[in-house]
């Protein structure tokens, strides 16, 4: 975690906030990895150039539904924090609205 660009933010905060990368990553992950993939009866780079077809298939499979629930799943969190006063969540919701 860059501290200086989130200096007041907490460490188990900011993973909550990065819940969307966490659902694409093990969505992806699980679509990736469905398949068995026979090490031995191909050559590496085969099997790496698979896996990275499987990647972008299944990144090419998230619907606009799926990350809009997502991001009301991250805005319904952050407002549980902000009505628990937790202040330094501000700053960090900010900071996401200005770089997205």
């Amino acid at each position: 975690m860059d501290r200086t660009r989130w200096p007041n933010c907490l460490a188990t905060e900011i993973s909550r906030l990065y819940s969307t990368g966490f659902f694409l990553l093990g969505y992806a992950k699980d679509k990736v990895y469905s398949r068995k993939i026979r090490e031995d009866s191909e050559p590496p780079r085969k099997i790496r150039a698979d896996l990275r077809v499987s990647a972008i298939a299944a990144i090419a499979t998230v619907t606009t539904e799926m990350l809009q629930r997502t991001w009301l799943e991250l805005d319904y969190r952050l407002d549980i924090l902000r009505t628990t006063k937790v202040a330094h969540v501000e700053e960090c919701t900010d900071f996401l609205i200005k770089t997205l």
